[in-house]
């Protein structure tokens, strides 16, 4: 099983650190972590926030050059706040750069604001999305392609140069919800979320699409963080993560299905304690690490799986050392499965 990091380098207003030192030192931690055998860094995308990074593709160059063996990925990536041509050049030209290193990891996004000011309906989202995804697999396998779809015509495009990965870099689609997850199913992708529910629903469209089930693969997000001592660490971090689950920085309308706009809750502190309590927060031990993932993993088509590398607003040595358990410990319990 592949042990992964996510980055959203979230730099929260309260903090200000200088965003130049900031990045500085998480590109200094993504090469450790390489070193140390990791093997797969994760970059979110939002924008008008200092809650995320707007710029996965940008940090995965910036990777590129700081490591030599592992994957280099988009969780998630907005396809349908780019041009489908230029982001099949990008993400052709990172694979390049990489030496075949890129995955690309995909969901329809939320963010209402995003969605403005980018002039996206998010009634089209899903639709943008697949015709997205139709027209990248065209640029990476064929020298010259033509599309016809409702939001994209094209004529005679060639795009230059073919990723290195044959037949393309592995696309991955992002689900936090059972519709998504059956969304990305009917899809024929793998799966970016590793939680029981949407693993289920995932699985049974898949078999529904009969498609084989030798092909299902499931990769993605535990929110989880590792120390040396649970009990003395989770009144220092829970403070983070409420943060985290909080991010003001992000406007609280959501896109949902079909466009609809939703409004989300505030999160407590008490919320924060509750999913602690029943899992949806892990604060553990390498050992309890590796036995939770193999829990949450269980009957499902898991390869691999990442969490933060930081919880927002974190201090560098709870990252670091988070970081390192994950590296040093947990991934080389979990490869042998």
């Amino acid at each position: 099983m592949r042990v992964g990091l996510l980055y959203d380098l979230a730099n929260p207003p309260h903090i200000a650190r200088d965003d130049a030192e900031f990045y500085a030192h998480e590109l200094d931690q993504i090469e450790r972590a390489d070193a140390w055998g990791i093997g797969g860094v994760w970059f979110t995308e939002h924008h008008f926030t200092a809650d995320y990074t707007a710029n996965p593709l940008v940090m995965i160059a910036a990777a590129a050059g700081r490591t030599k063996r592992a994957a280099l990925g988009t969780g998630i990536l907005i396809p349908c706040l780019y041009h489908p041509v230029r982001l099949a050049e990008e993400i052709a030209t990172l694979d390049v750069l990489s030496n075949g290193r890129v995955e690309i990891g995909v969901g329809l996004g939320w963010a209402i604001e995003e969605f403005k000011a980018f002039g996206v309906d998010p009634a089209r989202r899903a639709g943008i999305v697949r015709e997205t995804l139709e027209i990248l697999r065209l640029a990476w396998t064929e020298d010259v392609f033509s599309y016809r779809g409702m939001y994209f015509s094209l004529d005679d495009v060639r795009v230059r140069p073919k990723p290195v990965q044959k037949p393309h870099p592995p696309i991955w689609g992002g689900a936090t919800t059972v519709a998504g997850a059956e969304r990305v199913a009917r899809w024929r992708l793998p799966l970016l979320w590793v939680e029981p529910e949407i693993s289920r629903a995932y699985m049974a469209a898949y078999v529904a699409e009969g498609f084989p089930v030798g092909e299902a693969d499931i990769d993605g997000y535990i929110n989880m963080f590792v120390c040396d001592d649970p009990a003395a660490t989770w009144p220092e971090v829970r403070q983070y993560f409420l943060y985290q689950a909080r991010r003001p920085d992000i406007k609280s309308r959501r896109a949902g299905p079909g466009g609809a706009i939703s409004d989300r809750r505030e999160i407590t502190l008490d919320d924060i304690e509750r999913q602690r309590e029943t899992g949806d927060i892990l604060v553990v031990t390498p050992k309890e690490a590796v036995e939770a993932v193999r829990k949450r993993a269980g009957g499902f088509p898991v390869s691999g799986f990442f969490c933060h590398n930081r919880i927002c607003g974190m201090p560098d040595v709870l990252s670091d050392r988070h970081v390192e358990l994950l590296a040093k410990h947990v991934a080389p319990a979990l490869q042998a499965d």
